[in-house]
């Protein structure tokens, strides 16, 4: 139909234009899922591999912990030369973005205070360009990423979006 034809659109001159991060929210069933797959298979190719685009899919749940977040990013994510001793720069493959397409995102469990330490470690990652590791005890860069993030209202087991990471996009 014209409105999934016009999401498809808007949402594939986001990302090639690189000008920022998404994120699509609406009730189930609208194909927000659906749209963006399409994207990364059928119209980017990130699949492929001869695609200047690589994508990873992380669908997160009320048990995501930032530790899923870390192993998933740094699975994906190459190191790279950097010019300071405490900081690790990680990217994609030279010459390439890659896309990391967040499902559900407002469904991680959210802690005593009411934030989600999954939530703010992604918001950290697009407003810091990165993350403290502190086990390592330095800061990770984390370069040529865009997120696609998408969510419902809240309800059934979702949360409000933070307005801190829903301002990211």
């Amino acid at each position: 139909n014209a409105e999934s034809r016009s999401t498809s659109y808007m949402l594939s001159a986001l990302i090639r234009s690189q000008a920022s991060h998404v994120l699509l929210n609406g009730t189930t069933g609208t194909g927000k899922t659906v749209a963006v797959q399409s994207l990364l298979f059928d119209e980017l190719g990130t699949e492929s591999g001869s695609s200047d685009f690589q994508s990873f899919h992380v669908v997160l749940s009320a048990t995501t912990s930032t530790k899923n977040i870390h192993e998933k990013f740094e699975s994906r994510l190459r190191k790279h030369p950097s010019k300071n001793p405490r900081v690790v720069s990680l990217g994609p493959e030279t010459g390439k973005t890659l896309i990391a397409f967040i499902d559900d995102a407002n469904m991680p469990a959210l802690e005593y205070y009411g934030a989600s330490p999954v939530i703010e470690l992604l918001r950290q990652m697009i407003a810091q360009g990165g993350y403290y590791d502190a086990k390592k005890c330095l800061f990770k860069e984390v370069r040529g990423v865009r997120h696609i993030a998408v969510c419902g209202p809240p309800g059934g087991g979702r949360n409000d979006l933070c307005p801190r990471f829903a301002s990211k996009f």
